[in-house]
């Protein structure tokens, strides 16, 4: 049996015994990505797993994985918890990739009407977090409104995911274009 067959209270056990399945985060049904919400020691995670032979997807997680790792101190993320790496396919065909990450309560920014007020505040963080990332020498974060999770309260948001790219690397492609 492989790892794509488990079901995601298997599959959660295999990453890690030490967790235990809550729901599945995942909008798409049809996808081999598999994100989960877990819990652990009485604490709520995310674990996001995806097969090498998904490439997009599989970059994105890594990308997502090295900012985490570069941006522990920063506030208004979605922090990396543990790294598994390659997790083995029961029956050596298709390896996963695995991170575990903080869980943030709350709702999607999009998902209720803003005062004029909470604009302006979750404006005011999503810059500070902009630019945190920009100071780390990233780019290109892919943010949108399902990823910004506002707290119970709706005091504070979090930005739950983004695609990373390196301002270096994106200064390479523009020269790249300009040739």
């Amino acid at each position: 049996m492989s790892l794509e067959d488990l079901s995601a209270e298997e599959f959660v056990q295999t990453v890690d015994p030490r967790l235990r399945f809550c729901s599945n985060l995942q909008a798409l049904e049809f996808s081999s990505s598999r994100i989960y919400r877990v819990e652990r020691d009485g604490m709520e995670y995310v674990l996001k797993a995806v097969p090498h032979s998904w490439t997009w997807r599989f970059g994105h997680l890594k990308s997502e994985r090295s900012a985490l790792q570069e941006m522990m101190n920063v506030e208004g993320i979605t922090h990396l918890v543990h790294d598994y790496g390659e997790i083995e396919d029961l029956d050596g065909e298709e390896p996963y990739e695995a991170i575990l990450k903080e869980y943030a309560e709350g709702d999607a920014v999009n998902d209720f009407d803003l005062t004029m007020r909470q604009r302006k505040r979750y404006a005011a963080q999503l810059t500070r977090i902009v630019k945190a990332f920009h100071r780390y020498g990233f780019s290109g974060l892919d943010i949108k409104a399902d990823n910004v999770i506002a707290s119970p309260d709706r005091q504070r948001i979090t930005l739950i995911d983004f695609y990373r790219e390196d301002i270096a690397s994106l200064t390479y492609q523009k020269q790249d274009l300009a040739v």
